[in-house]
């Protein structure tokens, strides 16, 4: 067993955060037919479940590819951590591997409204929070609502700083009339103070710690203390605040809205503490309590933002292999290097759409087969939309000699509808109902109520069911669905619902 690309692949893994069974997955992988070649990682990859796409690959399209991948030269795995700065392929195989990790979509019920729950418990947390400690109420009121604001704003100028989308209306920050601009403000760092500073940051981490050690204080009835801690240290702001409008109006010469907003929270939090709180109470247990939660919001919100930039990685990424695979360009360079039909008489296929048409599709499809119930709706919308401008082949993968006779039936049905039905629209109808109703046996029988008197000529049915395994056998196809696409078949590394898209690029490029 080649050591060294077995080592390479698990590094690719473990940068992906995939775990495996190292012993299952040598013996599986051991076992492959066609190992130890890029096939058998790649298909022992699929008996896993981890999703993966191996393409070839021109020196124009390796700005195409995710950042970090495996690459193959003479024969061995390279593991490429940054396609830039890597003077690899000067000398390779033209061959990638690439693990798609691209998220499913969640099933069954939908997802609940997360922000709408949280802030909903948080609104009855302070209902709650009230009535337990009825003392200074309005101050209250003022901070936990002014806090609020601040910590939607701060964490609105995050998103929009890292190229996120925002609720904040593009007029607000950018107005020429007004001279506002928050991305240069926020980008701009001319002093050097602020170059290695991310002020939405520390705008979430103050107003964060602020509602947190406000909400836990209260809880202890120490809201005093912590009015008291404040009433003080907000006097910082004060200079802070004469910094930022000096920095606003005389450096970079634009103004940001959201900053300006910030401030206007802090100045209304300053101005009620001067004027409806005169009690001070340093309690030293309530200040170790403050500086815990302080501590605590600090370190969550450093392992949230490493948490989202990671994501924002990965998302990045994903976006780039969806670009890489929707390249019509590399599709039809892939395309033309796949296995060509050898026996290409389709005359006894089932045939649909233009027959005069220089782009055929053909589809190898199986009444029991899972996958091909699953691809059969986009095929459909393929005959729907498409089928004047192309010429469509249907072959069912039948074998009379090892498949049971009550199987076998209905391939010969369904062949039937085809062959005596005026309207060939009734197969493609029948073959959608039977994917169906095919595991529902008390429900058959309206199905074949419907398609009955079609049911004839049994013997020319399995004429043409038995040529067209032959036609399959001859061309050496032995598993379904299987699409070929001007006899050339669609490439394993794109998922079959891609088809359409494809399909439409390839008649437009005729």
């Amino acid at each position: 067993m080649n050591d060294k690309n077995y080592k390479t692949l698990l590094k690719y893994l473990s940068y992906n955060k995939i775990n495996i069974d190292d012993e299952e997955f040598k013996l599986q992988l051991q076992g492959h037919p066609d190992f130890p070649t890029l096939l058998s990682y790649s298909d022992t990859l699929r008996f896993f479940n981890i999703e993966n796409k191996s393409y070839q690959v021109t020196n124009n399209e390796i700005n195409l590819l995710p950042e970090k991948f495996i690459a193959l030269a003479n024969g061995e795995f390279r593991f490429i951590e940054n396609k830039e700065s890597n003077n690899f392929f000067s000398d390779w195989d033209h061959i990638v591997l690439i693990i798609n990790r691209v998220e499913e979509k969640l099933k069954g019920k939908p997802k609940l409204p997360l922000i709408e729950i949280v802030s909903t418990i948080f609104i009855l947390s302070i209902l709650l929070l009230f009535k337990l400690d009825s003392t200074n109420l309005v101050l209250k009121t003022i901070f936990f609502s002014t806090t609020t604001i601040g910590l939607i704003l701060a964490f609105e100028a995050y998103k929009k700083t890292h190229g996120k989308g925002t609720i904040i209306p593009v007029g607000v920050c950018q107005n020429k009339v007004l001279k506002t601009d928050c991305d240069f403000v926020f980008n701009a760092k001319r002093w050097n103070i602020l170059k290695h500073i991310d002020l939405s940051e520390v705008s979430i981490i103050f107003f964060a710690t602020q509602i947190f050690c406000l909400f836990l204080m209260s809880l202890l009835q120490q809201a005093e203390t912590f009015f008291s801690i404040y009433k003080i240290g907000l006097l910082l702001f004060i200079p802070t605040a004469c910094l930022s409008m000096y920095y606003q109006i005389f450096i970079v010469k634009k103004l940001c809205p959201i900053c300006l907003a910030i401030i206007c929270c802090i100045a209304i939090q300053l101005l009620a503490l001067y004027i409806l709180f005169s009690y001070k109470n340093f309690n030293s247990i309530a200040i170790l309590f403050y500086l815990s939660g302080f501590v605590s919001i600090s370190i969550g919100l450093y392992y949230l933002k490493n948490k989202f930039t990671a994501f924002q990685k990965l998302e990045d990424e994903n976006k780039n292999y969806i670009k890489f695979r929707k390249n019509f360009t590399f599709f039809k360079n892939n395309l033309s290097i796949q296995k060509e039909l050898i026996n290409k008489d389709f005359s006894k296929a089932f045939k649909y759409g233009n027959r005069n048409s220089n782009i055929n599709l053909t589809l190898v499809t199986n009444p029991y087969c899972k996958h091909c119930k699953l691809f059969y709706p986009y095929f459909m919308r393929i005959i729907n939309h498409l089928s004047e401008k192309i010429s469509i082949n249907i072959l069912l993968d039948v074998d009379f000699e090892k498949q049971p006779k009550e199987i076998n039936q209905a391939y010969i049905e369904l062949a039937q509808i085809y062959d005596n039905a005026e309207d060939k629209n009734e197969f493609l109808n029948a073959l959608g109902g039977w994917y169906i109703l095919h595991n529902a046996t008390n429900k058959k029988e309206n199905w074949y109520k419907q398609y009955s008197k079609y049911f004839k000529h049994e013997d020319k049915a399995i004429s043409i069911l038995k040529y067209q395994r032959k036609l399959l056998n001859e061309n050496e196809i032995y598993y379904t669905p299987n699409i070929f696409i001007n006899n050339l078949e669609y490439p394993s590394e794109y998922e079959r619902s891609d088809i359409e898209y494809f399909i439409s690029e390839i008649i437009d490029d005729n």
